[in-house]
């Protein structure tokens, strides 16, 4: 017996470090919390921790909420009316994934806007003045909101930024929820599949 309690002892430690190798950082997203802080002070630094496929409840049809973009436009789910795709980005101005691919977003909706795509980006985190200094500087041009109605409800499923869903024009979901960033090669993909379904 004596024998066998340090040969136990030794795999319990390999075993913890294959555990500790296998929870390292693999995907470039970082960890969204329950609440949309968007105080004057909210800020935060990225997580190493790895990815995970968020628990999302089904969307009900005909989302309900009321916001204003960059522009001082009002959005609203009656902006999806004849609309094929709707993606709705949701993404934290602390995030390096979330706004690394801003750029790559912007060419995606100038590249398929014509083609029935809206996409809106839904802050969930960050300062709002965080998010037009990113926004200019990125110029981007499509909607960005701050989560509002039942994007809120939406928004506490999800486990990381970024997290895009796509939905039809009637609010409903349209596959399962994107974690992590994209480059337009990638996103794109998605949208012409989803643009050109039957």
């Amino acid at each position: 017996m004596k024998r066998i309690l340090p040969l136990l002892l030794c795999l319990m430690l390999l075993a913890g470090c294959a555990t500790g190798k296998a929870n390292e950082k693999t995907d470039a997203t970082a960890p969204a919390t329950a609440e949309p802080a968007l105080s004057a002070d909210a800020g935060g630094e990225e997580s190493t921790e790895p990815a995970a496929t968020p628990e999302v409840a089904p969307v009900a049809a005909n989302l309900n909420f009321k916001a204003v973009d960059q522009n001082g436009n009002e959005i609203t789910e009656a902006d999806f009316e004849g609309k094929k795709v709707i993606m709705l980005n949701f993404w934290a101005t602390w995030c390096g994934p979330c706004v690394a691919e801003l750029s790559e977003l912007e060419l995606l909706y100038q590249t398929y806007e014509a083609e029935g795509l809206l996409l809106i980006g839904v802050l969930i985190e960050g300062t709002v003045d965080d998010a037009k200094s990113l926004i200019e500087s990125n110029d981007i041009t499509y909607p960005m909101i701050v989560a509002d109605g039942d994007l809120v409800g939406m928004m506490y499923n999800f486990q990381y930024v970024p997290t895009t869903v796509f939905v039809d024009a009637q609010g409903n979901r349209l596959g399962e929820p994107h974690v992590g960033s994209k480059d337009f090669n990638g996103w794109a993909q998605i949208v012409s599949n989803l643009l050109n379904a039957e």
